[in-house]
């Protein structure tokens, strides 16, 4: 593995450790205190780390050389439009009578399909 490889790993982890922690502490906040004043700060919580997560994912692609930076284009690239056309299929559903997703669905959304072009792109270029 490269040192940008172990670099981002040890970046990303930090931040998604911060968030595993924060994230339990925030729900049990909430529920033990359903009428604070601070609610909304409680809830936020878990997004503290977020940040230092964007910027892992900056360093680590900036780290990269010019076919892996293509990769990760194309598997984004995937990602985006892909996104986009099963939330608006689905808003357009929900006026038929489907269920509201949650918006945490559309995030978990991108990140799979930026998986799956990520296959599709390093498959092409093996």
């Amino acid at each position: 593995m490269d040192a940008n490889s172990k670099r981002y790993r040890k970046e990303f982890g930090a931040a998604m450790l911060g968030y595993f922690i924060l994230l339990p502490v925030s729900i049990h906040v909430l529920k033990s205190n359903p009428h604070s004043s601070w609610r909304v700060l409680w809830a936020l919580l878990p997004v503290l780390p977020a940040p230092f997560a964007v910027w892992a994912v900056v360093r680590f692609y900036r780290g990269l050389d010019e076919l892996h930076r293509r990769i990760h284009l194309e598997g984004l690239s995937l990602s985006f439009p892909a996104s986009l056309l099963i939330i608006f299929t689905y808003g357009f559903l929900q006026n038929a009578g489907l269920p509201p997703v949650d918006l945490i669905w559309v995030a978990t959304t991108m990140i799979g399909l930026w998986g799956l072009g990520l296959c599709i792109a390093s498959w092409r270029y093996r």
